[in-house]
This record gives C-alpha cells, sequence and structure tokens, in this order.
C-alpha cells in the first residue's frame, strides 16, 4: 500500500494531475505491485485494501480487481519441492533453447501467445466471471502439462498435482506467477523489493524445516535473514531492496552473511529505530536500503540514529565510508559516535584480522583443544602491548545440566537459601497431600526428609514439587574439604559421607566482581559415575556434562542476561552448571582478575553493545571475541588493587557489614577508577568519552 501511494505521487508528479486517480491506481497494481504473504488472512486483507484505496476516488464503487495472481498465498522463502528447483517451470523468452527449452507448444506462431503470462494478463483484465474461471483452469492446464514434461518420479507428480499451486503455504513459484518480471528483457527482476520479514528464530523449530532451508540457502537462521537473500535473487541487476527488521545483524557472529552480503553490494541507507517503532514487537529494529550493484571502494552511505528521537528528521545522521564497516571490530554496523569511531579507529582493523585468522579455531572448546599446540605456542609469544582475543587466552564454557537438580542439589545450612527451604518444603508436602489425598508427614530429619521426598519425586514424576525445586539443606559435616581433593575425586567423585562441593548455579541477580554462592552438589562416586556414564544419553531426565576438566578450578563466570554493563566475577573452586558461563585464563599473562575488571569496564561494555552484540544475551562466543590487551607487570599490579578494592565491598555486603545500597555507593567510586585505568590502558582517551562512563549509550532491561 505504500508502494501503491509512492507510484501514484510519482505519477502524478511526471505527467500532472490530469488523468483519473482511479485509472492511474488500477495501472500501478496491474503493471507494478506484486505481494506474497505465507498467510491467508494477510493475502485477503491486503486485497481488500487495494479495492478500497480504488474505490475511495470513484463516485460508484467498481468491483474488485482480479488480485489472484497478484497478492498471493505462499511460502515466499522457497520455491523448491522435495529438493526439486521450480523456478523454471515455464521458462518463457524467445532463444530459451541455448538456457534449456522450456516451451509448451510446437506451434511456434501461437507459443508466445498461450504462455503463461499471457493468461495471467487476460485474467487480470476479465470481468466475466465464466471467463475467469476457464482462464484459472487453462492456467492449471498449462502448468499441469509442464509438469508432466518434467523428469520427475509418479510420486512427487502427484503430489504437485494435488496442491493448489496458487495458493499453498509450503513453496511459492515465483518465476511461475510473475513470470512477466522475469521474462523482461535485460531486467530480468524486480526493480524493488520491500518486506517487514518475520523476527522468527529456527532455533527449536522442526529440523524438517531447517534442513530446507539450509538446501536452499546454505544456512538455517532467524528467518529475516533468508529472506534479505531472497530478496537479492529476486531483484534486477541495479535493483533495490529495503526491509524493517530486528536490528541484530549490526553485531551479532551468526549475521556476519548478512553484514557481508549487504556491503558487497550499493549499501545506501542504513536507520537504527531502536525499540519504539512498534509497540508490539520486544525487537530493536533497524530499516536498510540496498541497491544490487557491487560496492565501490570508495562508495559512502548514510546512517540514522534514533536514540532518543521520535521523527527520522531529528536524527543523528552520519555519512560512512563503506571500508569502514568493512574493516570494523568483528566487521560489525556500528553507529559511528565519537567514542565509538576511536575505539574502532585504533583497534577495528586489527581485531577483524585476528578473528579472520583465529575465530575457527576458538570456536569450541574441541577445536581449543585440537589446536593446543599452534595456541600454546601463540601463547608463549604473546608480549606486553600486543592486541589478543580473549577466546585465544581462555577457555571454558558452559558445565554441568544435572537433569534433575533436585536429586543432586543441595542449599547450604545457615543461609538464606536455606531459610527459604524451611519455610517451602511443608507447603510443597501439604500441596501434594490435598492434590493427591494423601498424608505424608514431614520428618524431623534432614536425611529423612531427603528420602520421603526423593520417594515422592519417584512415585508422582520429577517435577511433582516444581521444575528444579531444590529441598536439600546441607549440614557442614557433610560438605567435603573441597580445597584438598586429590584429582582422582575430582574426576570420579569423593568416596565418604562429606561428599558435597560448591555448585556455581550462574546468579540470577547479577552480582559483579563476587558471589557466594549458597549451592552445594553432592559430588559422590556414585553420583558422579551416574552423571557421566548418563551424559549426552537420549531420552527424559537425561544429564550433560560438559566442560568436566575445567570443574575445581578457579576462574571468571558472566551472566548471560545483561544489561548495558556487563556482569562478571570471580568463580571460585566449584562446579558449575549449565547457567554458569565460566572461562578460565591459560597464561600467566592474563590472570582472572585483569580479565574480571576488563570485562566489567565501560570500554568494554561499550565495544560488546555496538561492536560484538547488541542484544540482551551475551553467548560464549561473544565473550571469546573480546580484544584484550596484554598488560605490563605494572598495569597487572594497579589493576590487582582496582579488583580487590570491589572483591572486598562485596565480601563486606555478604557478611552484612555493610547493606546493599551502602555496596552500591561505593562500587560506583570504584566503577570510577576502574573505567579510567581501562580508557587509559587502551588508549582511547577521546575529548568526551568522561562524559560516556556511567551514562551509557543504551540501556535496556533484559
Amino acid at each position: 500500500m505504500g508502494m501503491l501511494n509512492e507510484l501514484l505521487h510519482c505519477r502524478e508528479v511526471l505527467c500532472g494531475q490530469h488523468d483519473n486517480r482511479t485509472n492511474i491506481k488500477k495501472s500501478i497494481i496491474k503493471e507494478n505491485l506484486y505481494g506474497v504473504d505465507i498467510e491467508k488472512g494477510a493475502v485477503d486483507i491486503a486485497r481488500l485494501r487495494f479495492w478500497l484505496s480504488i474505490v475511495v476516488d470513484e463516485e460508484t464503487p467498481s468491483p474488485m480487481p482480479n488480485l489472484d495472481y497478484k497478492i498471493m498465498q505462499g511460502n515466499s522463502l522457497i520455491e523448491s519441492f522435495e529438493g526439486i528447483d521450480l523456478s523454471q517451470l515455464t521458462y518463457e523468452k524467445e532463444g530459451a533453447k541455448d538456457k534449456g527449452d522450456f516451451s509448451l507448444f510446437d506451434d511456434e506462431k501461437n507459443r508466445l501467445q498461450k504462455t503463461v503470462s499471457y493468461l495471467l494478463a487476460s485474467y487480470y483484465s476479465c470481468s466475466d466471471h465464466d471467463r475467469k474461471e476457464e482462464l484459472q483452469q487453462e492456467i492449471s492446464e498449462t502448468i499441469n502439462k509442464q509438469l508432466e514434461s518434467q523428469s520427475y518420479n509418479s510420486e512427487i507428480l502427484a503430489q504437485l498435482k494435488d496442491l493448489n499451486l496458487a495458493d499453498n503455504n509450503r513453496f511459492f513459484l515465483w518465476h511461475t506467477w510473475f513470470s512477466d518480471v522475469f521474462n523482461r528483457d535485460k531486467k530480468s527482476g524486480f526493480d524493488i523489493v520491500i518486506g517487514n520479514p518475520p523476527y522468527v528464530s529456527t532455533k527449536g523449530r522442526e529440523e524438517e524445516e531447517k534442513r530446507i532451508l539450509i538446501e536452499n540457502y546454505g544456512f538455517a537462521d532467524d528467518l529475516y535473514s533468508h529472506f534479505i537473500f531472497l530478496a537479492f535473487n529476486l531483484l534486477r541487476e541495479s535493483g533495490v531492496q529495503s526491509m524493517i527488521t530486528s536490528d541484530t545483524y549490526f553485531t551479532t557472529v551468526m549475521k556476519s552473511n548478512v553484514r557481508k552480503v549487504l556491503l558487497e553490494n550499493n549499501l545506501l541507507q542504513l536507520v537504527h529505530w531502536g525499540y519504539d517503532i512498534f509497540p508490539e514487537a520486544m525487537v530493536s529494529t533497524s530499516t536498510f536500503i540496498v541497491q544490487k550493484k557491487k560496492s565501490d571502494e570508495k562508495h559512502s552511505f548514510l546512517v540514522f540514529d534514533m536514540k532518543g528521537r521520535k521523527e527520522l528528521r531529528n536524527a543523528s545522521k552520519y555519512t560512512v565510508p563503506i571500508k569502514k564497516y568493512k574493516a570494523s571490530i568483528n566487521g560489525s554496523f556500528f553507529i559511528p559516535t565519537t567514542l565509538c569511531d576511536a575505539i574502532n579507529e585504533k583497534y577495528g582493523q586489527i581485531h577483524y584480522s585476528l578473528l579472520e585468522q583465529w575465530s575457527e579455531i576458538i570456536s569450541t572448546s574441541k577445536n581449543i583443544a585440537k589446536h593446543s599446540i599452534i595456541l600454546d605456542k601463540y601463547r608463549e609469544d604473546i608480549k606486553p602491548g600486543d592486541i589478543t582475543l580473549l577466546g585465544l587466552v581462555t577457555d571454558g564454557g558452559q558445565g554441568l545440566a544435572t537433569a534433575n537438580n533436585g536429586k543432586f542439589v543441595g542449599v547450604k545450612s545457615g543461609t538464606k537459601a536455606a531459610d527459604n527451604i524451611n519455610i517451602s518444603r511443608p507447603k510443597k508436602l501439604q500441596e501434594l497431600n490435598q492434590s493427591k489425598g494423601t498424608s505424608y508427614v514431614m520428618p524431623s530429619d534432614e536425611l529423612e526428609i531427603w528420602d520421603l521426598f526423593d520417594c515422592l519425586k519417584e512415585k508422582y514424576g520429577r517435577d511433582i514439587f516444581g521444575q528444579g525445586y531444590l529441598y536439600r539443606i546441607v549440614p557442614d559435616h557433610m560438605i567435603a574439604n573441597y580445597e584438598n581433593l586429590s584429582d582422582e575425586e575430582k574426576e570420579k567423585g569423593i568416596a565418604n559421607d562429606a561428599s558435597f562441593v560448591p555448585y556455581d548455579k550462574g546468579d540470577k541477580d547479577g552480582n559483579r566482581w563476587y558471589l557466594e554462592t549458597p549451592y552445594l552438589i553432592d559430588w559422590s562416586k556414585d553420583n558422579v559415575k551416574f552423571l557421566k556414564s548418563n551424559s549426552g544419553k537420549k531420552g527424559k531426565g537425561m544429564p550433560v556434562v560438559r566442560n568436566s576438566g575445567f570443574y575445581f578450578r578457579e576462574g571468571f563466570c558472566y551472566s548471560d542476561i545483561k544489561t548495558f554493563f556487563l556482569r562478571c566475577r570471580l568463580k571460585g573452586v566449584s562446579v558449575h552448571d549449565v547457567k554458569s558461563m565460566s572461562l578460565f585464563p591459560l597464561s600467566e599473562k592474563v590472570p582472572y582478575y585483569y580479565i574480571v575488571t576488563l570485562i566489567n569496564s565501560h570500554l568494554m561494555a561499550t565495544v560488546v553493545y555496538n561492536f560484538l552484540n547488541s542484544t540482551p544475551s551475551f553467548q560464549i562466543n561473544d565473550c571469546r571475541a573480546l580484544p584484550v590487551i596484554i598488560p605490563t607487570e605494572a598495569q597487572l599490579e594497579e589493576c590487582k588493587t582496582l579488583f580487590d578494592k570491589a572483591i572486598s565491598v562485596q565480601k563486606e555486603m555478604f557478611a552484612g557489614i555493610i547493606t546493599s545500597d551502602e555496596r552500591d555507593e561505593l562500587l560506583v567510586t570504584i566503577q570510577d577508577e576502574i573505567d579510567a585505568f581501562v580508557y587509559k590502558l587502551y588508549g582511547v582517551e577521546t575529548t568526551d568519552y568522561l562524559n560516556h562512563i556511567n551514562k551509557p549509550y543504551v540501556t535496556t532491561e533484559a
């Protein structure tokens, strides 16, 4: 509808307003506009709106135009069926013999008069109901003849014939229904493709859907990425596409293919809208305009930032050389503020080169182990002042998923978590008695309580008390002296009754610097044997043991759900679970306290948000891509002093010496010192960088 109004305006400006507006609109709809949607309701509404746009200018309303083959239903991403490419089903150009003759008729004189294009054009102009039905039948028969002429097996042919090819949601025959667009001499394809594609992830979708996407596009990702690639396939050379999508392609690693294809073509305009453009959409959005034409290295384009703005004309506006984005940190589409420009100017090219060389090698712990010799040599050779990637000097990741925390995990006696369990256990038992008509009584002995709840879960189901509910309160005498465990006990479990060890379950409160975890896991021999021997087996309730070689090691972890500032803290000696994104230094040149300090700084938060991942989720490969400067001994000493200050404040809060509000106030001052240290360390001292500290570019609650 927007394009109809734009083209109407253009026609009136170019030709004057002498022609009848209704006739102009009808001409535009017939000759210029095509639409596809997978939802039938959306197609019906679009057709109705076209009709309404015509009758609004008429004294006597005319019938609705024949839009059956103009605004159509279909899965626009797919033009194949069971692996068979259907894009040249009815190829109609003269001289087609050079490309494979797909014509349907031997009589050359009549061939061009009997093409699908001719029948579709006739249908659009037809006003006689009976003739319309005849034309629909002819169109169907013509396509079926072509189907029969192909070397499809009988089963595939039967399935295709059973489908209503003009009204299905499994694929869409772009080159058949819109054949007039693709049969234009020297301009095969659309002049303009626009869209507001679905913001739908393929995570958790049917494997068959992913397989088809991979088969057609070479990858399976958020659907909007596929629509961008589809648009380039549908455009003629020098044609233009514009999409409004999520802005995740600005930064995330998974969207580097989208950034690459946009930069390979003639990118004209990029608008960062943020979170306010659609009230019902809980994502940050953007639009772009790009021309299907190889980009010139001297080319520049416009970037608009709508932060704090309501109208595009008031947006912050930047003219950006395309070469700046082609060699930026992470190859990202960053908003070129003074601060971001300064960061990228200093580290863009080297970071881009590091990723080009190492990203695949450090993409997983398995790959890191596979290339250990090369990486060990690399770490030996790095020296103070060098820039590296965090993934080159650390390893780790997610930890253990027990699949039944109630059975394995407890909390330390005397903690707030234990107090909460003491309150909730009687209520849980009472609720079960009421729902099952039973009369179980809460034992007085702690171990008997465990046995009772274990038995009830066995009888009524793992989640009878709620998924992940913890009911074990562990007394001190059952906690192992985990600092002195042997290597065998760490690997195979503990033989005596004091078998509970610290368990890092992540931290939903997002504590930075330090956390005293109340959680413990029963690391007995029997439990460890069960967890490891069943790890990864299919079926409900099967555990997954990841990165077990890093259990009982000191490192650092971070919350994968972030606001602007990252939330990183010391990870003590413990077993860590799937919610604890934990990494461990592999070189004394970059100790854990140094890395925690860097990640908690304003500069690193700026790098992450603007260059690595602007979404609320901070993934392991985002963390591995952080640019890290190898420090001098003096810089390490200064960093350790600042780190210890922050840790001390956190410990005082957990000990009850100060309140959480007092803790926050003290940490603000320490944060300023840390930010000044890190900005100086990285040599990014722009004239206004101090204005950015504690005034982040964007703050969004997860």
